[in-house]
């Protein structure tokens, strides 16, 4: 069985050390479903959410504590209860042009409409060299509250010119 968590890390600004620890996690089969990281001064600090699978938890703790010894410290480590079956979902679709911070500026969109981001995949297309740079986006939300579709809708057609919406909520059985 999976579990899901949140680690806050602290160390050195160095993006191989941190490609490393990213790395090892995938080596356990584990995945990244989020990650905040902030950096100030040759330094990083923050917060990832993991799944880890239950069979290889504790080869990626202990792989994940050796870097410390470089450096790169896990502060906190705190385990996600799963949510009760129910509910409503959300399912969103965005295509348009990239640019640089938008897939944030989704997330916090979605957040500030009450829904808790479950899975996150993007993706660019196109020529970069050539200034012709796609982004493509598939969300998975988990609804804590009633959803204006509406109010919804127009705070996103905000972000940028010609983005392209597929939305979707539906409710989820218990079992």
């Amino acid at each position: 069985m999976n579990s899901t968590w949140l680690i806050t890390l602290a160390g050195p600004d160095c993006p191989d050390l941190l490609q490393q620890f990213c790395e090892t996690i995938a080596l356990g089969e584990g995945l990244i479903q989020d990650r905040q990281l902030a950096a100030m001064e040759g330094r990083i600090s923050g917060l990832l959410k993991l799944q880890l699978p239950g069979t290889h938890a504790s080869w990626i703790w202990q792989r994940l504590e050796i870097f410390s010894t470089r450096g790169l410290h896990i502060i906190t480590r705190q385990r996600i209860e799963p949510t009760a079956p129910g509910g409503r979902q959300l399912s969103l679709a965005v295509r348009g042009q990239f640019r640089l911070g938008l897939d944030h500026e989704i997330r916090q969109i979605l957040e500030s409409h009450g829904a808790l981001i479950e899975q996150y995949n993007q993706h660019c297309v196109g020529a970069p060299l050539l200034g012709e740079q796609g982004f493509h986006a598939r969300i998975q939300a988990r609804l804590t509250r009633e959803l204006s579709t509406e109010h919804l809708t127009r705070a996103l057609n905000h972000l940028a010119r010609g983005l392209e919406f597929d939305l979707n909520t539906e409710n989820l059985h218990r079992a």
